[in-house]
């Protein structure tokens, strides 16, 4: 069942963990930029960012004593999944029908993050 701190812990978390994500990016941008390809450091904000929103949506949001390691991989599939259903709808909007890309964006967001609190709800915490 969903509940309404459900929802508003995973806002909570989710603006943290977009703050988060954002300094960590600026910080090994700046440190590590110079001396390793760009790919390398990207991928490591992402480990390191998803890794830190896995945390808090378990510990935080969700609360579940569930595996550790099953619902870190869930929550990856869930984050590639994102991913997918977003540049496909950026996609779709701005090059099919033409939307303004900053309200195809706000469009996107606000599915992929419904759908992410669903599947993380029902999927990768369950």
């Amino acid at each position: 069942m969903f509940t309404y701190s459900d929802k508003i812990r995973y806002l909570l978390a989710g603006i943290w963990n977009t703050l988060f994500g954002y300094g960590i990016g600026v910080l090994l941008l700046i440190s590590m930029r110079p001396n390793i390809d760009i790919i390398y450091v990207l991928i490591a904000i992402n480990i390191i960012s998803i890794t830190m929103a896995f945390i808090v949506y378990k510990i935080y949001v969700f609360r579940t004593q569930g595996n550790w390691i099953l619902e870190y991989l869930k929550c990856y599939l869930v984050y590639s999944g994102s991913a997918l259903i977003s540049s496909t709808l950026l996609f779709f909007l701005i090059t099919k029908i033409d939307f303004n890309v900053w309200v195809a964006q706000g469009i996107a967001t606000t599915i992929v993050i419904t759908l992410s609190f669903l599947m993380h709800k029902r999927f990768t915490f369950n």
